[in-house]
């Protein structure tokens, strides 16, 4: 059954390439003609098969260029544009005959393919961007006449469209500074001989105060408290997190050696506890001497060794320092003197021995990795000595080439 599925799925495939073969000798076989590309639209490349030019078929490339407009059709194609112009020019404005804003003078015309020149009889008012460049206009509007040459190939016309141009609508608030803005224009030119114009207090009945405004840039310094805030805290807390990377890299260290003297002690016939209070002293007495620097590991021990001292059992104890280490390695350590309270494990000095060699193993490794970030940081002061080598090298041979 599985065959036959397949059998069908193959036919089926065949009489469909078959019917799109057909589909396409008919729509495709010896074609005259290539469609051109409307106005504007750029031009077309078709793929074309040639037969008859040798004995074999040859593929051929045919661009064929976008339509252009006919002398003949040219005139009536303008009077088009030129009717459709004002809607496409205005902008944000109602009317041509009333331009308050800046024109949106086109300089295409997408669907006819042709190219359109601006020039104005004013600059001074309008440019040929259509950009109003008047700072005073008059309120009963002031005539421009814009010529637009359109073209398409080496066929130009122009044609002439007048607009008025007025004054921007302004809002209440503008309207006011406008307006007290001329005054005080008027009394800058009539004070000019003295040492300072005094500004007026009331304008159209109403009481007036001045003040500079304040761009000392004191907000910035808020802002700068913020940032330093939040610089404060993120440092805060990037210290932390290189803190406990130190203490935990130095009591991995530790680890090894910790256990080899719990180990020594014990194997001596000291008892774990014995043993415990043994390290703590000794690193005590070595820190009182000066002859050791302070280790987080030790610390902790002695910790628990005075917990002990104090009346806390040793399970707890011993359960406590594995917490407050942190580390897996101090947590298994914890658990082998805990269980050898409960149950008194023969064998404790063979574990504590294959505990000290994975210690050991642990320490080279981690030594190797610092080794490697250290070799890391420096990479960057080798760059830079590089550089500057490079810049004393390169410098005078430039110079010299100058």
């Amino acid at each position: 059954m599985k065959g036959k599925k397949q059998i069908v799925c193959i036919l089926l495939g065949a009489a469909a390439f078959a019917a799109a073969k057909i589909s396409s000798w008919s729509e495709y076989g010896d074609i005259t003609s290539l469609n051109r590309p409307s106005y504007g639209q750029g031009d077309v490349s078709y793929q074309v098969i040639v037969e008859g030019l040798e004995e074999e078929e040859i593929p051929l490339i045919i661009n064929v260029s976008d339509r252009l407009i006919g002398e003949e059709e040219w005139d009536e194609t303008g009077r088009q544009i030129i009717d459709s112009l004002p809607e496409r020019i205005l902008g944000e404005n109602q009317s041509l005959q009333e331009v308050r804003t800046d024109l949106n003078l086109i300089s295409w015309i997408d669907e006819y393919g042709i190219k359109a020149r601006w020039d104005t009889d004013c600059p001074e008012i309008l440019d040929s961007f259509g950009h109003i460049t008047a700072e005073e206009l008059s309120d009963r509007g002031d005539q421009v006449i814009l010529t637009v040459t359109l073209s398409q190939g080496t066929i130009k016309s122009e044609y002439e469209i007048p607009i008025t141009v007025y004054p921007a609508r302004l809002t209440d608030k503008e309207e006011s500074a406008a307006g007290l803005g001329k005054v005080l224009s008027a009394l800058d030119e009539q004070s000019r001989t003295g040492e300072e114009l005094k500004l007026p207090k009331e304008y159209e009945g109403k009481e007036l105060h001045y003040r500079m405004p304040d761009d000392s840039g004191h907000s910035v310094l808020l802002v700068l408290g913020i940032l330093l805030a939040v610089l404060c805290a993120a440092k805060e807390k990037m210290d932390a997190r290189q803190r406990e990377k130190r203490r935990r890299s130095q009591m991995m260290l530790d680890y090894s050696e910790i256990v080899s003297k719990l180990m020594i002690f014990i194997g001596a016939g000291m008892t774990v506890s014995m043993a415990w209070e043994r390290v703590a002293l000794d690193y005590e007495k070595m820190r009182a001497e000066g002859r050791k620097e302070m280790r987080f590991a030790y610390e902790e021990l002695c910790t628990a060794y005075y917990q002990i001292k104090s009346g806390i059992s040793e399970g707890k104890a011993y359960r406590d320092f594995g917490r407050r280490a942190g580390l897996g390695c101090y947590l298994k350590l914890s658990g082998l003197l805990e269980q050898n309270r409960k149950t008194g494990m023969k064998n404790l000095k063979v574990l504590l021995d294959a505990e000290m060699e994975d210690a050991f193993e642990q320490r080279k490794n981690l030594a190797k990795k610092l080794g490697e970030e250290a070799g890391t940081k420096l990479l960057l002061p080798l760059f830079m000595m590089l550089g500057v080598v490079m810049v004393i090298i390169m410098v005078p041979a430039l110079m010299s080439m100058y």
